[in-house]
């Protein structure tokens, strides 16, 4: 019998072995389980939370009306605006509205036709360039090492004058349509206003016309759903930037010598894309704004609601709207509410005529009664302003993302897939020229002195 319980005591001893082995791999498992889950907690911490940021506005739970403007606090002294006749100077020209002024540019080019010089950009970026005097101002984002800059080229040779990094790290979600450069710059003749979405929020930069930072602020927070677009606008001494995102929305004014946050006023829930426009209606100056389900004006020196026209269905918004002769031209991203004429009163406007026509990402460009609608699609109407009747609408082929321009006469339409047609203002549909250049086309023109300066996804020409 001996034997038999040496046996029986082994194979106790071996089930024993087994299960305390058992018991460790167990704990090995929960703790390896909660240290991936951990590690899983703050690589969402640190890719999704909002940083401490010890500039600028505070990003906490605080409602951004909190930064109100105070009527008895003076505004620091700016020098004035000093901006060239044919200067370029923001996101839609000189006078917000798209329109080329001076010397009329060629009507045709092509790679081998017409191009002054050909610069290859480093990074990416849909911002448009801007023009002041002899130098070329536009933004780029290195997406592998996540670095968003600002460069400066010659405008006679296209030579890189310099870069400057502004932000690195923690890049924001965007769609991959979308780039982390997409704000066009903005400048006063003394400094180049540069707009990025990072590290959860989103901030202003001012940099000398040499490239050398002045200052950064902090706007307030960004929740990406698909990345950010928005361009600057100065009024005066303010610089005006739209925060619409997911999370809490916001329209701020920041004075553009200090960087100080002058106001910040709150918009609500939901996202939109649009940048801010500046109008001037009866003596009033006023700056509207399209998205989260209306069209809003604002004072700018006080960030005050002056009306607010809600759309017919809720809807966001990606363009900037234009105004002429009364009219603000308004476009949204659902096809029910479509594009908007507003006719503007004393005390607000209301929807004078609408068109169940989907036109998102392009702006409306408006032109001695008649405006110009380009569709994502590569579709282009043209409606009558006053009446909201369509005189005539055409498929250009392709698909669009960037604004038609008016130029000597013409309507300049850039598609995505390199082209650029040359249409004759009227009413009448003609097809003036089609061009054609390396790369894809997303970002919007901007012509000065007789000169097209236009970004391809490989590179920027001067035409």
């Amino acid at each position: 019998m001996e034997p038999l319980r040496i046996a029986f005591q082994r194979v106790i001893a071996a089930q024993s072995k087994r299960a305390a082995a058992l018991r460790v791999f167990s704990l090995a498992g929960v703790i390896l389980a909660g240290a991936f889950c951990a590690g899983i907690g703050l690589f969402v911490w640190g890719r999704f939370a909002t940083p401490e940021t010890p500039h600028g506005a505070a990003v906490d739970d605080a409602d951004p009306r909190d930064a109100a403007w105070n009527p008895s606090r003076p505004l620091p002294a700016a020098p004035p605006v000093s901006i060239g006749k044919e200067d370029w100077p923001a996101w839609r020209g000189p006078a917000g509205n798209n329109h080329a002024r001076g010397a009329a540019p060629p009507l045709t080019w092509s790679e081998d036709e017409n191009i002054v010089w050909k610069t290859s950009v480093p990074g990416r970026g849909h911002s448009s360039p801007i023009v002041l005097g002899d130098r070329i101002f536009l933004t780029t984002a290195d997406d592998q090492r996540e670095v968003q800059s600002a460069l400066c080229l010659a405008r006679d040779s296209g030579g890189i004058l310099w870069q400057t990094p502004v932000h690195q790290g923690r890049f924001i979600y965007a769609n991959p349509k979308n780039s982390h450069a997409s704000s066009t710059p903005a400048t006063d003749g003394q400094r180049v206003f540069a707009l990025f979405a990072y590290r959860d929020a989103v901030w202003l930069t001012a940099l000398a016309l040499d490239g050398a930072i002045l200052w950064q602020t902090e706007l307030g927070p960004y929740v990406s759903k698909e990345g950010f677009g928005a361009s600057p606008l100065i009024v005066d001494a303010l610089v005006i930037v739209a925060g619409e995102n997911v999370g809490r929305s916001w329209l701020a004014a920041v004075h553009r010598v200090t960087g100080e946050i002058v106001w910040r006023i709150s918009r609500g829930p939901g996202t939109s894309f649009a940048s801010p426009a500046l109008i001037e209606h009866e003596g009033e100056r006023l700056v509207v704004l399209a998205g989260l389900g209306r069209v809003e004006a604002y004072d700018p020196k006080t960030g005050e609601s002056r009306w607010s026209c809600p759309f017919p269905v809720p809807s966001p918004s990606a363009s900037t709207p234009t105004y002429g002769d009364g009219l603000l031209l308004v476009t949204s991203s659902d096809q029910q509410t479509g594009i908007l004429g507003l006719s503007l009163q004393d005390d607000g406007a209301e929807i004078r005529w609408s068109e169940r026509i989907k036109a998102e990402v392009p702006s409306p460009l408006y032109h001695e009664g008649l405006a110009y609608f380009v569709q994502d699609i590569g579709v282009i109407a043209c409606i009558d302003a006053d009446t909201g009747q369509m005189v005539w609408r055409k498929r250009l082929g392709g698909n669009a993302a960037s604004s038609p321009v008016f130029v000597n006469g013409h309507v300049l339409v850039c598609l995505e897939d390199g082209r650029t047609i040359m249409l004759k203002h009227g009413r009448e549909f003609e097809p003036v020229h089609e061009n054609v250049l390396d790369g894809e086309i997303l970002a919007t023109p901007a012509v000065s002195g007789g000169r097209i300066f236009l970004r391809s996804t490989e590179a920027v020409y001067c035409i």
